[in-house]
């Protein structure tokens, strides 16, 4: 079960590697860096903030991706409002998580660009 899990956790990244036209970022994964603002390293600053991952396009931050286990009200009511302040547009979608599919769902943050 679990050999599958990763090998449908590793076709989905390559998916969205691809359909991106993304490189994962080498330095630290923070949401700030899509934002431009300086980082904050408090890891327990939002229970949504699970697995994350920060992707770059044309040497530039291109999207982050978080992976929780599950998303409250209030986890949607914070994301939607980091989101109007920093100018972000989000995607939620369990299909395309590759942390654990079918536990985990992709909380995908871009620019509005």
């Amino acid at each position: 079960m679990r050999e599958s899990m990763e090998a449908t956790g590793g076709r989905r990244m390559a998916s969205y590697i691809e359909r991106r036209g993304v490189k994962p970022s080498s330095g630290w994964h923070f949401l700030e860096r899509l934002t431009g603002r300086r980082a904050v390293r408090d890891p327990m600053r939002f229970a949504w903030l699970d697995h994350p991952s920060l992707w770059i396009k044309a040497g530039k931050p291109f999207s982050f991706v978080s992976q929780p286990y599950g998303l409250s009200l209030q986890d949607l009511r914070e994301i939607v409002a980091y989101c109007e302040e920093h100018d972000l547009d989000v995607s939620v979608d369990a299909g395309a998580s590759w942390h654990y599919p079918g536990a985990t769902v992709a909380v995908e943050f871009t620019r509005r660009d």
